[in-house]
């Protein structure tokens, strides 16, 4: 956003990295921009608000305002209720909090006058009686003469809750109520005189001021305290004469007073120090005086724990700020204001009480701007921030106006679009926009003259959709929720789904389902107790998202420990004991856990085995215990088998308080039940603590809603892992990655240790150009470990393959950083280009990327503007061991600190669609291959190249390794919305190749059989697939997304989904859909199907007979042969491989893109034979 002198705010500073910050103007002269960023030299996000006043502006005023009471308190929003003329407000003074109320600093009302003047120097926001603004330090110069012989004495303070030992105050009417006797009780020797229009009318002491003060106008009242003070005012009359002035050191029509001044000419007046956990409001002024600065910084966040003083003062300054002062902070700071455009001021900041607290007073921005005169026209997507719309999908858009003070208005208007959308309808203030094809769009409002435009990214074809949560539990039948449907495209662009275009089916008798204007949908139940499935289908486009809705919540115990004797004790790299203990509560028992963390640095665990495993009843939403702390930090876990088989782990808060406190274990959406829970494990993963653990567990209970079927959304399998049809082999540029093999060197013949000697020799063969460790590729990080690792690798990779090792949490685990890696293999993060493409590494071995310093975060900044600038590069890969997010339902393998995680998102989705230059994300990590995308960016997780995965092996769960598939020459795909639909897989894919059994290998018919051969009439249809063991048979895969398997054979036609292949003799004899193993009869004649894994493939023959003798009902028939007969219908349907056509991998409908037809040799994957086949290819 441009300032007035054409400037832009920069909120970067020092080792300032990820920054993001969103503008808008507010008034004439007045602008604001929110910011969110990370701070190397703090260590900690900071996220915050500033408001710009150009106080040359001749409509912009400022003003102190307050409750119409000094001594009293309100939320700033109160203070400017009903004022229309208040365009902006912050809070202002520090105040006597839980006291008088009273501001502790000195306040000037342009309107009002003095309304308080501190004892005193005391920094103040000031404007001059010419209207020049300052930040400055106030002295009183107050003074009262009477007496006799008559004589001057100092006022120390007015209308201020801070007592002088010895001195005068002086109240008026403007103070209040509060009893000024509250204030005075500890002084000595305190004495008041009460004064009306000059005069004394009666005089006290302390008990007299006991009362709530009641002063009229002209009343007032001068206390004394302290023995010379004490004495004078106790010398007074009634009907004495007081003649008292109220005054400053310095001309101000305002002040907004505050506490330690942070800049004073140019330089930084405070001190460094620690405490940073607050919330913060400052202000700054240049040095010429013509920008105001108000800067608030939000404390208590998770993205925004605060800043010191002296951290404010530094940025202050940065942003030109020559004078600057401290205001009220903590859960006092709040920003409010009206930005343009909009009819009413919002708090701008995040409270850190969690509200608005009631505060002395407020700084208040006024415009006197017409409010009323029409001065623009303005045009917003009626859900904020919506943007995009799905192709063939609707937006609705605003019209309004902008006053001259940039205040909405309601005027009507006319509606117009162009480019890649259409005007479905439009009533004068609102126009529905459906996205007619993939591109960019305009929309203009026009009215009184005046134009608004607005661009529209008009996305692909809706691929799939989701809802926040597809199983939703509500408490009770008064609970509501609010649901939004999220579509997104074959790229992973998303928007919402507007009510309009969406039909919800089912739900009777359980809850109710009703549209709202901000594009969601409220749910609210119709009983007490029940469970229904929401169908949500998004037009005529056959996309479904389904959502299961509970109502009602019931605790069950699990465990009481009644039986803690019983229960025994397991651990990993640590020791310990248990024992019965007492519980919270009298007459509970509970179980004591001591250990020792202090035998290793790396992942130590200490666990609570229950004398027999337990079986949770019902569809438990979350587990509860109470847990005695003894601050440590440990981590607690519970372990559970999930109903597919998984072991996995859910998680309560770090034990960073002592005694006794119940917390919870929340159970992740897409969790399969029943859950067995097996053990509470104690964890510790930071490599720089060791400790002895002392804590209790007690009343292990879980909170069960009604039983619910899962809804049956269908997995989203990306495109960019290749299935049925493979050119990755082919492309110019291969990487191949492998991670997360994790073993030891006291083990040096351990399993994992072949399955990695395994790997490498598998790449190696097939001689990629670059090798990538994406992590763990050793447990325990020790030095032994990497020593080792570094041996195998001398030993195993070839001289002519260059590999990068990226760190992962078990590199790191050895010692107390990341040092011992970089000694023994190299550098943790690295930058390597190789043939037009740059592929950097990241350390995320700590969990985050700023865990080792941010000095690798400010390189990627750097390597990614390098990149987009140089012409010769086409593309980014980026490896970090952690990714993004983590697919499972866990969620535990993710990048721990999630604002890194989102700003990291923003800034590869920043790259891609400022340089029109492809990038794609890998990592490792969670123990399952997966693919997904955002926002055309491709996100690969590589499974685990040697330990046991973390899933099952239909989602993922098997070992192998990928090859990335690069064509440096599709890289640059176009800035902005120019990027065809799938563009990222013309530049890159991914081949997942598992470790086979040999021989293992077979295609399967709809009913999980082995084939040997098939036999077809023509137009009749067989579903296949192919499956194959892994470690000797103790592992069955699917041969199915995101496992890579090829078909080839003579006669037949793939068809991939992504481009229309048919063989070059355009007659084949079968065509197989690989998406869902759909395999078609075409004409008579013979063929043979093959089917290719990472080298190995098995091949059945296929005879297909010419329609005549009738017809079948298609059934596929078999015999104890294998042989397979279909009849003249669809055939069945195979559970495994299928793919829904609504869902990810759909064809894509033409595009208005340029088409051609191109023949291309392919040379197909360990497949027998090179196929000639034509590829329709949109370009």
């Amino acid at each position: 956003m441009a300032l007035a002198d054409g400037s832009q705010l920069d909120l970067t500073q020092g080792n300032d990295v990820l920054v993001s910050q969103h503008d808008d103007e507010v008034a004439p002269g007045l602008d604001l921009t929110s910011f969110k960023k990370y701070n190397g030299d703090a260590n900690r996000w900071v996220t915050g608000n500033v408001l710009v006043a150009d106080t040359t502006e001749p409509t912009l005023s400022m003003d102190l305002v307050d409750t119409g009471s000094v001594a009293a308190v309100k939320p700033v929003s109160q203070q400017i209720a009903g004022d229309t003329s208040v365009v902006a407000a912050v809070n202002s003074d520090f105040f006597d909090m839980n006291a008088s109320n009273a501001p502790v600093d000195t306040n000037v009302s342009s309107v009002q006058g003095v309304r308080s003047i501190a004892p005193g120097a005391h920094g103040a926001i000031t404007v001059s009686p010419d209207g020049a603004t300052a930040i400055q330090e106030l002295t009183g110069t107050s003074s009262a003469t009477f007496g006799q012989p008559s004589s001057s004495h100092a006022i120390a303070g007015v209308n201020t809750p801070n007592v002088p030992s010895d001195g005068l105050n002086y109240y008026t009417s403007a103070w209040g109520t509060w009893p000024l006797g509250r204030m005075y009780a500890n002084a000595a020797n305190v004495h008041a005189a009460w004064i009306k229009d000059g005069t004394v009318q009666r005089t006290g002491a302390l008990p007299d001021l006991g009362a709530d003060l009641a002063l009229g106008r002209g009343e007032s009242v001068l206390v004394g305290s302290g023995a010379s003070a004490g004495d004078a005012i106790a010398g007074l009359h009634a009907g004495d004469p007081v003649d008292v002035t109220v005054g400053l050191d310095k001309q101000v029509s305002m002040a907004a007073g505050g506490g330690a001044m942070l800049i004073r000419d140019g330089n930084i007046a405070v001190q460094p120090d620690t405490d940073y956990k607050h919330a913060r409001m400052t202000a700054g002024i240049s040095k010429d005086g013509t920008r105001l600065y108000l800067l608030e910084v939000d404390g208590n966040q998770s993205d925004g724990p605060g800043l010191t003083l002296e951290e404010c003062a530094q940025q202050l300054k940065a942003l030109g700020a020559w004078n600057a002062i401290n205001l009220d902070g903590g859960g006092s700071a709040t920003m409010i204001a009206r930005t343009r455009g909009t009819t009413a001021p919002r708090i701008i900041n995040r409270p850190s009480d969690g509200n608005e607290r009631a505060v002395s007073n407020a700084l208040v921005f006024r415009s006197s701007a017409s409010a009323t005169t029409f001065a623009d026209a303005r045009i917003t997507p009626a859900i904020g921030g919506q943007t995009r719309v799905l192709q063939g999908l609707t937006r609705t858009w605003r019209g309004s106006g902008v006053a001259q003070n940039g205040q909405g208005l309601d005027i009507a208007g006319d509606f117009t679009v162009s480019g890649n959308a259409a005007l479905d309808s439009q009533n004068g203030a609102q126009a529905v926009i459906r996205g007619t094809r993939h591109g960019s769009a305009t929309v203009t409002f026009a009215a009184q003259g005046a134009q608004a435009k607005a661009n529209i990214d008009v996305l692909g074809p809706i691929d799939h959709a989701s809802v926040e949560s597809s199983v939703l539990s509500l408490k009770d039948r008064q609970s509501t929720s609010k649901v939004t449907v999220t579509g997104y495209d074959a790229d992973g662009y998303d928007t919402v789904v507007e009510p309009r275009d969406i039909t919800v089916t089912g739900g009777n008798g359980v809850v109710n389902v009703v549209p709202q204007g901000d594009g969601t949908f409220l749910l609210s139940p119709t009983t007490d107790s029940g469970a229904a499935t929401l169908t949500y289908t998004i037009g005529n486009t056959g996309v479904t998202v389904q959502q299961a809705v509970t109502v009602g919540l019931n605790s069950v115990s699990v465990f009481d420990f009644a039986d803690a004797a019983s229960w025994t004790s397991a651990n990993d790299r640590a020791s310990g004991s248990v024992e019965p203990v007492d519980g919270p509560r009298s007459g509970t028992q509970g179980l004591r856990l001591q250990y020792d963390f202090t035998k290793s640095t790396a992942t130590r665990g200490f666990y609570a085995v229950p004398p027999q495993a337990k079986v949770l009843d019902g569809q438990p939403q979350m587990l509860t215990m109470w847990i005695k702390g003894d601050g440590s930090g440990a981590w607690p876990r519970i372990q559970l088998l999930t109903g597919d088989g998984v072991t996995t782990n859910i998680n309560g808060p770090n034990i960073d308080w002592t005694g006794w406190k119940q917390v919870s274990f929340p159970i992740p959406e897409g969790t399969s039940y029943p859950l067995t829970l097996q053990r509470i494990r104690f964890m510790e993963i930071r490599s720089i603590v060791e400790y002895h653990g002392d804590i209790a567990i007690a009343d292990l209970e879980e909170t069960v809603a009604p039983d619910t079927t899962a809804p049956d959304n269908k997995p989203v399998r990306d495109p960019v892992i290749t299935t049925g049809s493979s050119d990755v082999n082919g492309r110019p540029l291969r990487i191949a990655v492998m991670s997360d093999a994790q073993f030891v060197a006291r083990d040096p013949n351990g399993p994992n240790v072949g399955h990695a000697r395994r790997t490498i020799r598998e790449i190696a063969a097939v001689k990629p150009d670059l090798m990538v460790i994406d992590g763990d590729f050793v447990d325990e990080g020790s030095k032994a470990d990497l020593e080792f690792a570094k041996k195998i690798l001398d030993e195993e990779v070839p001289k002519n393959l260059p590999y990068l090792y990226v760190p992962g949490n078990h590199e790191a685990m050895g010692d107390k950083d990341i040092s011992v890696f970089e000694r023994v293999i190299g550098k943790a993060s690295t930058t390597k280009d190789i043939k037009n493409t740059r592929v950097i590494t990241l350390d995320s071995s700590d969990g985050t990327l700023h865990g080792q310093g941010v000095a690798q975060l400010r390189n990627l900044e750097q390597q990614l503007n390098e990149a987009a600038s140089d012409s010769s590069l086409s593309g980014v890969v980026l490896f970090t061991h952690m990714p993004i997010d983590d697919f499972l339902p866990s969620k535990n393998s993710q990048l721990g600190d999630r604002t890194e995680a989102e700003q990291l998102r923003t800034l590869i989705e920043r790259f891609y669609e400022t340089s029109g230059k492809s990038i794609a994300m890998i990592n490792g990590h969670v123990g399952a291959f997966n693919a997904t995308s955002f926002d055309g960016v491709s996100q690969i997780t590589n499974g685990n190249s040697g330990k046991g995965p973390a899933s099952t092996p239909d989602n993922g769960g098997f070992i192998g390794w990928e090859m990335l598939g690069i064509n440096p020459s599709s890289g640059k795909v176009g800035a902005g919305s120019s990027a065809a639909p799938l563009a990222r897989l013309a530049w890159m894919r991914s081949q997942t190749n598992p470790q086979i059994d040999a021989g293992s290998l077979k295609i399967l018919d709809g009913n999980g059989k082995a084939m040997k051969s098939i036999a077809l009439r023509e137009g009749s249809a067989v579903d296949i697939s192919g499956s194959f063991t892994q470690e000797s048979g103790e592992r069955t895969v699917p041969a199915q997304w995101p496992v890579s398997y090829v078909y080839s054979g003579d006669g037949l036609a793939v068809d991939d989904g992504i481009d229309n292949v048919q063989a070059e003799h355009s007659n084949p004899v079968v065509r197989i859909d690989s998406r869902t193993g759909r395999l078609t009869a075409v004409r008579a004649g013979t063929a043979k199907l093959t089917i290719a894994v990472n080298g190995q493939r098995t091949t059945v023959d296929v005879k297909v007979t010419s329609r005549t003798g009738g017809s079948s009902d298609g059934a596929a028939a078999g015999g104890q042969d294998g042989t397979h007969d279909g009849g003249t219908g669809q055939g069945s349907s195979s559970a495994a491989g299928r793919k829904n056509e609504a869902h990810a991998g759909r064809r894509l409908p033409a595009t208005g893109a340029d088409v051609q037809d191109a023949a291309v040799l392919v040379v197909l994957a360990s497949a027998v034979a090179v196929v000639l086949i034509a590829v329709r290819r949109r370009l």
